[in-house]
C-alpha cells in the first residue's frame, strides 16, 4: 500500500469517524420517551423562565403533569397573569409560584432569590430569551444589552444561584439552556441573538463535567424553528418567513428535552440544527464567515432592511 491510498484511508476513516460521533447520538435520542423528572431526581420544585408562553409553557405543562410544583418566571404582563390562572385550574395538585420579572433588570436576582428563598428548586430551565432584527450598529445600544443580559447574563447569573445551593444541600437535579442553531456561525441581522446562543451553548457544554460528579445533570437545547410568539417583534424577513412556514409546535421540544436531560448534554431537535452541522462538517465555518462578509450587501434581506432604515430615518426627520 503507497503513502496515498494509506493518507486517502486515514482521510476517510476521520470523515467517517466525524459523521458518526454526531448520527450515533442523534439516533440514540430518536428511541428514548420523555422521562419523569420528579422520580429521576427525587425533585420537588421546578423553576421555569420565559414560562409563560412558548417552549416555556409547554415545558412548565409537561412538568406539572409529573406533579411537580413550579416557579414560573416571566415577564410581568398579560401572559403570565393567563399562564397562571390557566395551569393553577388545570393542574389543582401542584403549587405554582409567579414571579414577574424584567431580567434585562440587573437586580431582578434579588427578587428571584427572595421569592424561593423558602424552597429547594432542583430543576432549572433556563428557557427565557428573544430576537432582535437588524444591524447592529444602527440599533439602540439599551436594547441590544437588554437582548444580551436576557439572553445570557441572567441564565448564567440564575444557575450560578441554584446550582450553589443545589450542591450545598446535595440535592442531585438539572440544569437546561435553551439555546440555538443560530449560534454555530455567523448571524448577519441578528447579531445578539448569534452570539448570545453561542455563549448559552459553550456555557452549558462547559459546566456539565464540573457538576456532574454532584448528581447534578447540564443540557442544551438547539431547537428547530417553533410556531409560537417568538417572531412577532422580528423583521419581516424572507429569512424569518422561511423559518415561520417551517415551524413544529412548543410541545414537541418539551418532550425531546425531557427525553435527553441526564442521557446527552447536547439535544439538536429538527431539521435546522443538523442540517447546520452537518454543513460544518462539510464547509469550515471560517470559510462560511467569509462568505458571508463579502455577498451579505447583494441579499434581498439585507437590502430590504437598509431601505427601511432609511425610510424611517427620512420619516423621523
Amino acid at each position: 500500500m503507497g503513502l496515498m491510498d494509506t493518507l486517502a484511508y486515514v482521510l476517510a476513516g476521520v470523515w467517517l469517524m466525524a459523521w458518526l460521533s454526531y448520527a450515533i447520538p442523534q439516533l440514540y435520542l430518536k428511541f428514548m420517551k420523555p422521562q419523569n423528572l420528579k422520580e429521576k431526581y427525587n425533585a420537588e420544585w421546578a423553576l421555569v423562565t420565559g414560562g409563560s408562553t412558548g417552549i416555556g409553557r409547554a415545558i412548565v405543562e409537561k412538568l406539572a403533569a409529573q406533579d411537580l410544583n413550579i416557579v414560573v418566571v416571566a415577564f410581568p404582563d398579560a401572559h403570565l397573569d393567563k399562564a397562571i390562572e390557566e395551569l393553577t385550574a388545570k393542574f389543582p395538585k401542584c403549587k405554582f409560584i409567579k414571579v414577574g420579572l424584567n431580567l434585562a433588570d440587573r437586580n431582578f436576582m434579588e427578587t428571584l432569590a427572595k421569592e424561593t428563598k423558602d424552597i429547594k428548586v432542583s430543576i432549572l430551565i433556563n428557557n427565557a430569551g428573544y430576537i432582535k432584527t437588524g444591524f447592529f450598529a444602527e440599533s439602540d445600544f439599551k436594547g441590544q444589552l437588554a437582548n444580551h443580559d436576557v439572553n445570557a447574563t441572567a441564565a448564567m447569573e440564575i444557575t450560578h444561584h441554584y446550582v450553589e445551593i443545589m450542591r450545598e444541600n446535595k440535592l442531585r437535579g438539572c440544569v437546561t439552556f435553551t439555546s440555538s442553531p443560530a449560534g454555530f456561525m455567523a448571524t448577519p441581522y441578528t447579531v445578539l441573538y448569534g452570539a448570545t446562543k453561542a455563549y448559552l451553548t459553550t456555557f452549558a457544554q462547559s459546566l456539565a463535567p464540573e457538576i456532574y460528579s454532584d448528581g447534578i445533570d447540564v443540557a442544551v437545547l438547539h431547537p428547530s424553528p417553533v410556531a409560537s410568539n417568538f417572531y412577532d417583534s422580528a423583521h419581516k424577513i424572507d429569512a424569518i418567513a422561511f423559518f415561520k412556514s417551517t415551524a413544529t409546535g412548543p410541545e414537541v421540544l418539551a418532550d425531546i428535552l425531557l427525553a435527553s436531560v441526564g442521557r446527552v448534554v447536547t439535544i439538536d431537535q429538527g431539521y435546522y440544527p443538523v442540517c447546520v452541522k452537518l454543513l460544518l462538517k462539510i464547509i469550515d465555518g471560517n470559510f462560511i464567515a467569509d462568505a458571508a462578509r463579502l455577498t451579505a450587501s447583494y441579499l434581498p434581506d439585507f437590502k430590504k432592511m437598509k431601505a427601511d432604515i432609511a425610510a424611517a430615518k427620512a420619516k423621523a426627520k
